[in-house]
C-alpha cells in the first residue's frame, strides 16, 4: 500500500482560489520519475515489472528498492533505476515478446543466480557496490 498525502480546500472565495492556484502551479514540486512509474504500472509492463521487483518479498530487490525515489542507506535502488536497467536488459532481446509475468519470473531468477554466485558482494553494498545502479545496469546489459 502506498500512502499519498492529499489536501483539499473548500469554500474559498475567488481571491483565495486564485492565490492557491498560483502557489500550486508556480511553486509546487512535481512528482518524481519513480512515483510516475508507479502510477503507470497498470498500463506499462516495464513499470509493473519494476514495481513487482521492489514490492515482492521474494525479490532480492525488496529490501534494497524504494518506490518513491528517495534513497536511504538501506534502500538505494529507485523504481526509476529498476525500470531503466530492465529496459536496457530487454533491448535487442526476445524478452520483450514475453508476458510481463514471465519477464518478472526471469528477472527474479536472474537476480537470484547473481546472489547465489556472489552472496557477500550482493549483501555488502558499502564494500562491493554490486547492487549500485551502475553495476545493475552492467549486469542487465550482460544478461
Amino acid at each position: 500500500m502506498l500512502h499519498v498525502p492529499f489536501l483539499a480546500f473548500h469554500w474559498l472565495d475567488e481571491d483565495e482560489e486564485i492565490k492557491f492556484f498560483d502557489i500550486i502551479n508556480t511553486k509546487a514540486k512535481g512528482i518524481g520519475t519513480s512515483l510516475n512509474r508507479f502510477k503507470k504500472r497498470e498500463s506499462d509492463n516495464l513499470s509493473w515489472i519494476a514495481t513487482q521487483l521492489i514490492i515482492d518479498p521474494n525479490s532480492l530487490l525488496y529490501n534494497k528498492g524504494t518506490l518513491i525515489g528517495k534513497r536511504t542507506k538501506e534502500k538505494h535502488i529507485t523504481l526509476q533505476n529498476t525500470h531503466n536497467f530492465l529496459k536496457s536488459w530487454m533491448r535487442k532481446s526476445d524478452l520483450a515478446e514475453l508476458s510481463k509475468e514471465k519477464i518478472l519470473y526471469i528477472s527474479l531468477y536472474f537476480f537470484n543466480e547473481i546472489k547465489e554466485i556472489l552472496p557477500k558482494q550482493w549483501d555488502d553494498y558499502k564494500q562491493f557496490r554490486l547492487t549500485h545502479i551502475v553495476c545493475l545496469n552492467a549486469l542487465a546489459m550482460a544478461g
